[in-house]
């Protein structure tokens, strides 16, 4: 219930502020709530192509995967990745790059073979899109890592 009042809380504001403060709060639920619960509530979501809390529900979802173990993920990637994949032909650009981090999160975890049947249903260039940024993003990780030691 708390899930749906922040993610129906995003879709009708219209001050970015606010709308911030909820994507962040909405990050934090996605770590505090069962996983059953923030899958039960998002899935529904991303897979409606024009609802306006699509964006907001992938950030949750990258939150969730990057907060779970390999384990934990690979056991829920049939149930959570074919929605995250279609989300990446929405019309929304910003639904689009929230769908981009979440496949890297996802790839991040668990390396690109479990996530490769899901991927293939994508274009090469989408695909490499999302390797490419997988990259990236593991070269900054360890980049800031060894600026701390």
């Amino acid at each position: 219930m708390t899930l749906f009042k922040v993610l129906d809380s995003i879709a009708e504001e219209e001050n970015p502020q606010v709308m911030n403060v909820a994507d962040e709060c909405l990050k934090t639920l996605a770590t505090h709530f069962p996983l059953h619960v923030v899958i039960r509530a998002t899935k529904p979501i991303i897979a409606q192509e024009n609802d306006p809390r699509v964006g907001p529900a992938l950030k949750m979802l990258t939150r969730l995967i990057e907060s779970l173990d390999a384990e934990e993920l690979t056991a829920r990637l049939p149930e959570i990745a074919p929605g995250v994949v279609n989300c990446y032909s929405n019309p929304q650009s910003s639904v689009r790059k929230s769908t981009v981090f979440c496949l890297v999160a996802m790839v991040n975890k668990l390396g690109r073979e479990p996530v490769n049947p899901y991927l293939s249903s994508l274009s090469n260039s989408k695909v490499s899109e999302v390797l490419i940024l997988t990259i990236i993003h593991q070269i900054l990780s360890r980049s800031v890592c060894s600026s701390y030691e």
